[in-house]
C-alpha cells in the first residue's frame, strides 16, 4: 500500500494503527484519507457514548455503575485514542502543507 514505518513517527506503536495504516512517508491524500477515517471513528464512538451516558440516566445505580466500568469507560478510551490519531494525522498533514 504506503511505503510508511511505524518507527518514523515519533510516539507511534503497532497496536495504535488500525491495519494497513503504517505512517513513514506519507503524502498529503494518505495523510487525508487516514484522518477522515478517524474523525468517522471518532464521531461514531462519541454518538455511542452520548446515546449510553442518556440511556443511563434511566437506569438503577446497579446498572449505571456497570455500564460506567464496561460501555462508558471502553468508549472513553477508544473515543481518547482516535482523537490522538486524528491530531497526529493532523500534524501530518500541516507538516506536509508547509
Amino acid at each position: 500500500m504506503w511505503s510508511v514505518s511505524v518507527e518514523s513517527v515519533p510516539g507511534l506503536r503497532d497496536a495504535d494503527c488500525l491495519r494497513a495504516e503504517e505512517p513513514a512517508q506519507p503524502d498529503a491524500a494518505e495523510a487525508e484519507y487516514w484522518l477522515r477515517i478517524y474523525m468517522g471513528l471518532l464521531r461514531v464512538t462519541e454518538r455511542s457514548l452520548d446515546v449510553t451516558l442518556d440511556h443511563m440516566r434511566d437506569l438503577q445505580e446497579p446498572a449505571r455503575r456497570y455500564l460506567q466500568r464496561s460501555h462508558v469507560a471502553a468508549l472513553t478510551e477508544a473515543a481518547g485514542h482516535f482523537r490522538e490519531r486524528c491530531d497526529a494525522w493532523r500534524r501530518i498533514l500541516d507538516g506536509l502543507s508547509a
